[in-house]
C-alpha cells in the first residue's frame, strides 16, 4: 500500500546523510538523487571542459557537471550510491514504490525498510 501525495508532501524532507551532504549542496536533493541514480558507486572524473564523450557529460549535462566541478574541484570522485537516501527522495517525489524498486534494483521489501528506516 502507498501513501497518498498528501500525506508524502505533508512529511519532513529526509534527512541528508554526510556523504550524501556535499552533492545536496553542489547541485540540490533532486540534483543529488538523478545523480545517483544514473552513476553512483562509480568513480567519475570532473573537468572544466570535459570531452564530449565524458560519460558524466551524458549522464547529467553540462550545467550539473560544472556545479560538481566547482564544489568538489576537477579531479576524480567516487560517487555515492545512497540508495536509502535516494528512496526516501524518490518516495517524496510521489514515486510508487515498485518504481522505487526497479529503479534501485532491489526489491519492495527492501523500499518499505529503506522508507521505514528514514521515519526513525
Amino acid at each position: 500500500m502507498t501513501r497518498s501525495t498528501a500525506q508524502r508532501s505533508s512529511d519532513s524532507a529526509p534527512s541528508t546523510p554526510a556523504a550524501v551532504a556535499p552533492y545536496v549542496a553542489a547541485i540540490g536533493a533532486a540534483g543529488a538523487a538523478d545523480l545517483f541514480l544514473s552513476v553512483g558507486g562509480t568513480k567519475v572524473y570532473l573537468s572544466e571542459n570535459p570531452h564530449e564523450d565524458s560519460r558524466l557529460l551524458k549522464a547529467v549535462g553540462a550545467n550539473v557537471m560544472a556545479a560538481l566541478c566547482r564544489h568538489f574541484g576537477r579531479g576524480h570522485i567516487q560517487i555515492p550510491i545512497a540508495k536509502g537516501w535516494v528512496a526516501r527522495q524518490l518516495d517524496t517525489r510521489g514515486w510508487e514504490r515498485s518504481r522505487i524498486a526497479r529503479a534501485l534494483h532491489v526489491t519492495d521489501a527492501s523500499v518499505r525498510a529503506y522508507l521505514h528506516e528514514g521515519n526513525r
